[in-house]
């Protein structure tokens, strides 16, 4: 049961359930403690609470709810703490601290939060420290081995249920006293730090909060996401292993900055760990904002090779790691290039391999994606330390950092037609326009409607930003004037296949493409007739555009507010009207 007062949510004390807990402890049945426990409530109603009533019933039932101290100060221990206590005195010795971080409240204000984990002879129970209290773990005043007393708190229900300390402006932390270490307090000094290390193989779907150890094999970098309700989160993970299993750790937004500082080798504790079901039925190591990793060495010659087996294609299933493929190279799609959260430049492709049981789509992160343009198609290359995903086309490889391509052999003979095709429609599958939906597709149309002009925007070189002109000179409004630039052309145009329209937007090459004329002649033009840097009209390319036949690959997106289908052009090509009659003549001469 739950009352707000003065705006703040407050728990009410779960007096049911601490009758259940006595009736635990001391061997009576439930009736019988709820009959002493009205009882004592009947007698003290004029000058105690449900707090101070059942304590004096614990008393009376022969347990020791708290510890006795040289100044008879009742302080509680870990076990007796229940959701909806206040004002409560407890203590423990801390067995583990997870430094402060900030967050952002739903007004735009900022605050800090860190936690600890301490414990008596009863239980173990997190304290979570607010404010300023959150400098407490973070600057190393408060540190694993201490004996701690806390005043003033609140006990609230945790994520998994059980009580949770809450530490605040008003409550009071302060290491016990050596007159409270000698007395009734004297067993907190045995209590021993967290080493209750779990083997990876002894790791079960469910287990929350745990500790294990191993070695990081293989790190993925973070990437950005958008979550339903449209925040933005950040996950990355690694590939861990000990001497008897391997499996995935994730790392969930702030965790994330733990991968930074890791390399392959690191011997680590993983801590406060949560146990999860993987994709392949398998399971998997989730860190958050509760846990923390400590390096404790490093085991050399760790590689990729130890934690990668050969597969082939048609043995591939989603959640798979550590897969090595020899394979042909089919074709590769162009590489993009884009800008990480903090600011660097990355790339990003695709490329479509097959092996005597199949074909699959690879997608290729970082200076992979680069190596992939300098491969000739045919060749015979070999993908080391890979994983598998699957999405609305079915299971594909992605491959990181952590992953390699090498070159066995090139190959100078053409790919058939046929199969370019059938690797094409992996990644873009060809569908009429009325049967398009979000995703990646190919569409074959006539060109309806064009831009007069192409567009050219600046992008500042260092950060991303788009510049603006200044008295004939680019300035960018982070990094200020700028000699240079990162040119993007930009076009417009709208297809028409029959069974409906769609907008396509064409980028830097795919526009350089369609009107014949590559970045340098467009600005040399544009200097020759004296004609402003931000546009270029299209009639000076000398192409016909409209009624032009085309294939455009690429990004198909709908505008919820107009319905308009919007295709972000990846590739675009000329139709070849006469290949495509052979086509469907050689189609029915099969009939």
């Amino acid at each position: 049961m739950r009352s707000y007062l003065g705006g703040e949510e407050v728990e009410h004390l779960d007096v049911e359930k601490m009758i259940r807990r006595l009736a635990i402890e001391s061997g009576r049945s439930e009736e019988e403690v709820r009959r002493l426990f009205e009882k004592t409530l009947e007698e003290y109603k004029e000058t105690l609470n449900e707090e101070g009533v059942l304590f004096l019933v614990a008393r009376e039932l022969g347990l020791s709810p708290a510890y006795e101290t040289p100044t008879g100060e009742a302080i509680l221990k870990l076990t007796m703490l229940i959701p909806g206590l206040k004002n409560v005195t407890t203590a423990g010795k801390v067995v583990r601290v997870i430094p402060a971080t900030t967050f952002t409240r739903k007004n735009g204000s900022t605050g800090r939060r860190a936690e600890l984990l301490i414990a008596d002879e009863t239980a173990r129970r997190r304290v979570v420290l607010w404010g300023r209290a959150a400098d407490l773990a973070s600057e190393g005043i408060i540190s694993v081995g201490d004996v701690i007393k806390i005043r003033g708190a609140r006990v609230r229900r945790g994520l998994d249920g059980t009580p949770e300390i809450h530490v605040d402006h008003s409550s009071i932390v302060e290491p016990l006293s050596e007159d409270e270490l000698k007395a009734d307090l004297a067993s907190l000094k045995d209590i021993r730090p967290d080493e209750n290390f779990y083997p990876l193989s002894d790791l079960e779907e469910g287990m929350v909060d745990v500790d294990t150890q191993a070695v990081i094999l293989s790190i993925f970098p973070p990437r950005e996401f958008t979550r339903p309700d449209g925040r933005t989160g950040r996950v990355g993970w690694a590939i861990v292993g000990d001497a008897g299993e391997t499996v995935r750790a994730v790392f969930w937004d702030s965790s994330t900055r733990f991968l930074e500082g890791l390399s392959p080798g690191d011997v680590v504790k993983l801590l406060g760990v949560k146990v999860k079901q993987a994709i392949d039925g398998g399971k998997e190591l989730h860190l958050g904002s509760r846990s923390s990793i400590v390096v404790i060495g490093r085991e050399e010659g760790v590689a990729a090779a130890q934690i990668s087996r050969d597969y082939k294609i048609a043995d591939l299933t989603p959640g798979l790691i550590g897969v090595n493929l020899t394979c042909r190279l089919i074709h590769a799609f162009s590489t993009r290039t884009f800008r990480r959260s903090d600011g660097s430049l990355s790339y990003v492709g695709d490329m479509i391999v097959e092996d005597d049981t199949g074909m699959i789509r690879v997608v290729v992160w970082g200076e992979n994606a680069k190596k992939i343009q300098l491969v000739p198609p045919s060749s015979t290359i070999r993908i080391v330390n890979a994983y598998t995903r699957e999405d609305s086309r079915g299971v594909y490889l992605q491959l990181g950092d952590s992953s390699s391509i090498e070159l066995i052999s090139e190959e100078l003979s053409p790919i058939p037609q046929s199969i370019l095709e059938k690797a094409i429609q992996l990644k873009y599958p060809m569908r009429m326009i009325s049967q398009l939906a979000e995703g990646f597709y190919q569409i074959r149309g006539t060109i309806i409607k064009a831009s007069d002009s192409v567009s050219i925007i600046h992008l500042c070189t260092n950060c991303g930003q788009k510049l603006t002109l200044e008295y004939g000179k680019l300035r960018c409004q982070i990094c200020g004037l700028r000699e240079d630039s990162d040119i993007l052309l930009v076009l417009p145009i709208v297809i028409d296949d029959g069974t409906g329209r769609a907008r396509v937007l064409l980028y830097r090459e795919q526009v350089e493409r369609l009107i014949g004329l590559s970045k340098s002649e467009i600005l040399s033009k544009l200097e020759e007739y004296g004609l402003p840097p931000d546009a270029f009209p299209v009639e000076l390319s000398g192409r016909q555009l409209l009624g032009r036949e085309v294939v455009i690959r690429g990004l198909v997106k709908q505008d919820i507010e107009s319905g308009e289908i919007i295709v972000r052009c990846d590739e675009i090509e000329e139709a070849d009207v006469r290949e495509e009659c052979m086509k469907i003549i050689s189609e029915l001469s099969q009939l």
